[in-house]
């Protein structure tokens, strides 16, 4: 057993904690205060509830450091453990930052640059902080090239709320717990409601389980945990992960002046030589591509022993594999769940979109394990790997933690969204749930469609890279969601970005018949014809929709992408993960700025992420090439973005270097825009999409 192997148990019941729970309940008005305090994210679905997300805005430091002009003769490569070194000495020096005051989450070392990431948490008496992160950056030759930093100044003792040393009353658990329940309306039975200890009694930190709550998967977690307050204070709280289906809550609750002062939500919403008859990567939906039988599309790096192998010594002839467990619900209630079977090794179903779409659920699972596991192979390629934190059951040894395969459910449920990912962290599996969404009476299987697919893989994969695998909770402000939007959106754009395309073609991402995506527009490099910008992000419409603020950042990226194409042509072979080629080149610097970029990331931040994985990654030489994509959409050298008040400063120079740069010459830049005049076209552009 391990060191957290059970050693205490403690079964108690909350009857009689709940004729004097009203206390902490939080009225509606009361919930509103708090959320608006904190910062609100994003309002979705809870079982049959309405719940509002936020997360505690800690303030924190994004630093990239200059390089030199060239390499020293002494800049020889230096070990992993070196690197591992270098971190730790560099927290230790530069930020005064002693070793018992930080818990080592993880490091990885990127395959093409030789960076290694080292992600800590910080803890005070052996307790962590929820949102204390540092990671920093060393590169091959053992040199701190970025680092970011949000841990609270412990030396500041008028502002913290320590846990008191004096031993738990397994009650308080239970109280806050029962606090944050009925702030959801989550009706919890006494009677069914137990808690168990889970942690040693030496332990500092105590951690418990909580079992017999409706609705949820399997056993809640409770640990004492500590939030940094965007208001300058430490505060002690309950931190609990609860797994409810359709949604995967991480909220934390006070234990002074009890109240939820933090609510993640991890949703985003939104071997065998076997043959799939699906619709192709690459490709849209059965519409408007048809379907096509593929052949052992498997990629032998990314999955060791295919796609229908866990690595156990037994094939499967069905929807199970290392990567992904793809099922339907079974027709009734009682009905077990549904995968169907290949004969002889072909996965080739009925499809017939005139029928109700139960007829068709055969090929939905398959269109969809076959997505799941592409992706998987397309991104492990451009460095989501085990050591990142992908999706495996199996790791095969090459780190993580495994068993986690995603869990994608086809025809999930009739809903009015399309489709949702959950990404807790690395070691518990994902889940990813494709709707049958009502659109105006009609009734479309998004299992059959890719760029929907391909968007939501991606936010798992943003999930998992920025902030390290261990840190779910890294994508939760509103501009942070937008960024993952925006991303997401760009990933199924370049998906279907082919050979022949032109800079100057117009292309309406996110179309279906009878039906029309929410972050559907048109992307161009014509400004008149797009003309979002970063300070489009500043008007009242864009301050608290995701959606809105992604479709800013998919026109970057889509600059970004022609910006680097134009110039080294496109890599027919998109697996290559090719850097001398601009359509790979573009999306490895997307995946490396996701892994170099903070928790929470701003516009400006992201951009600076991008620009230091092209200098680690090509040593600047298409860095002015990037540079003109995000000076083109307001992202120039001199914006700014100022939380205090949401200042929106949109800026389109290019750095002085870079003025002579033949892509900045030839595209013609943007001009700058009087503000009132910049928010008419971006509403006009909103408006007619």
């Amino acid at each position: 057993m391990t060191r957290l192997a059970v050693l205490a148990l403690a079964f108690v019941s909350v009857a009689n904690l709940c004729n004097a729970r009203g206390t902490s309940t939080l009225s509606p008005s009361q919930w509103q205060s708090v959320q608006s305090r904190i910062q609100p994210s994003h309002a979705k679905p809870v079982g049959g509830y309405e719940v509002r997300s936020f997360y505690s805005l800690s303030p924190h430091t994004f630093e990239v450091f200059p390089f030199p002009d060239k390499e020293q003769p002494s800049d020889a490569a230096v070990s992993s453990k070196e690197q591992e070194d270098a971190a730790f000495e560099f927290v230790r020096q530069k930020l005064g930052i002693a070793d018992d005051m930080y818990v080592f989450k993880d490091s990885d070392r990127m395959t093409k640059t030789g960076v290694m990431r080292v992600h800590l948490k910080q803890a005070i008496g052996g307790i962590e902080v929820g949102n204390g992160d540092i990671a920093v950056h060393v590169d091959m030759h053992g040199r701190v090239v970025a680092y970011s930093n949000s841990f609270y100044n412990i030396a500041d003792g008028s502002n913290v709320n320590l846990w008191p040393e004096t031993p738990l009353d397994v009650s308080g658990v239970l109280k806050a717990f029962i606090l944050f329940a009925e702030s959801i309306q989550l009706e919890v039975n006494a009677r069914k409601v137990a808690v168990m200890l889970l942690s040693n009694p030496q332990d500092r930190a105590s951690r418990y389980l909580i079992r017999g709550v409706p609705l949820v998967q399997g056993d809640i977690e409770a640990r004492q945990a500590y939030i940094h307050s965007e208001k300058g204070t430490l505060e002690a709280a309950w931190e609990f992960f609860i797994d409810l289906n359709n949604n995967y809550l991480h909220p934390f609750v006070s234990i002074n002046n009890p109240r939820v002062i933090a609510l993640c939500d991890w949703t985003a919403n939104a071997g065998t030589d076997y043959k799939y008859n699906v619709v192709k990567l690459g490709t849209r939906d059965p519409v408007f591509s048809g379907r096509s039988i593929v052949t052992d599309p498997v990629h032998g790096e990314a999955s060791l022993e295919g796609w229908n192998s866990i690595g156990d010594g037994q094939v499967t002839d069905t929807t199970i594999g290392n990567n992904v467990q793809a099922h339907a619900p079974g027709r009734w209630f009682f009905s077990s769940l549904f995968r169907p079977k290949a004969t002889n090794g072909v996965f080739d179903f009925l499809l017939d979109l005139g029928k109700h779409y139960i007829y068709n659920r055969a090929a939905a699972v398959v269109n969809l394990f076959y997505m799941c596991n592409i992706l998987h192979d397309l991104f492990y390629a451009y460095g989501f790997t085990e050591a990142t934190g992908n999706f495996q059951t199996n790791n095969w040894g090459r780190g993580g933690l495994g068993n986690d395969a995603i869990v994608a459910i086809a025809q999930s449920s009739v809903s009015t969204k399309p489709a949702q990912f959950i990404t807790p962290p690395d070691g518990i599996a994902p889940r990813m749930n494709m709707f049958i969404w009502d659109v105006d009476g009609q009734q479309h299987d998004t299992s059959l469609w890719n760029d929907v697919i391909v968007h939501e893989f991606t936010h798992g994969v943003i999930s998992r890279l920025t902030g390290g695998r261990f840190h779910a909770d890294c994508m939760q402000t509103y501009m942070a969601r937008g960024l993952a939007e925006g991303t997401a959106d760009f990933s199924a754009a370049w998906m279907e970005m082919q050979e022949g395309d032109m800079p100057d073609m117009v292309r309406d991402f996110g179309s279906h018949s009878g039906a029309k995506l929410q972050q559907s527009i048109v992307y161009t490099l014509d400004i008149n014809v797009n003309p979002l910008t970063y300070g489009c992000l500043g008007h009242v419409l864009w301050l608290m929709e995701p959606h809105l603020i992604g479709k800013v950042w998919t026109a970057v990226l889509h600059d970004l992408y022609w910006s680097l194409t134009s110039a080294l042509g496109f890599a027919a072979d998109k697996f290559s993960a090719d850097i001398t080629k601009g359509n790979t080149l573009a999306l490895q610097l997307i995946v490396d700025g996701m892994k170099m970029q903070p928790c929470n990331p701003t516009f400006i931040e992201a951009r600076d992420a991008i620009i230091l994985a092209e200098q680690l990654l090509t040593s600047g030489k298409h860095r002015c090439k990037v540079w003109y994509a995000f000076a083109k959409r307001g992202l120039g050298a001199q914006a700014r973005f100022n939380p205090i008040g949401y200042k929106i400063i949109e800026d389109f120079t290019l750095p002085s270097d870079c003025l002579s740069d033949p892509v900045a010459v030839k595209l013609r830049p943007t001009k700058n825009v009087e503000p009132n005049e910049r928010a008419k076209m971006c509403v006009h552009t909103v408006r007619r999409t």
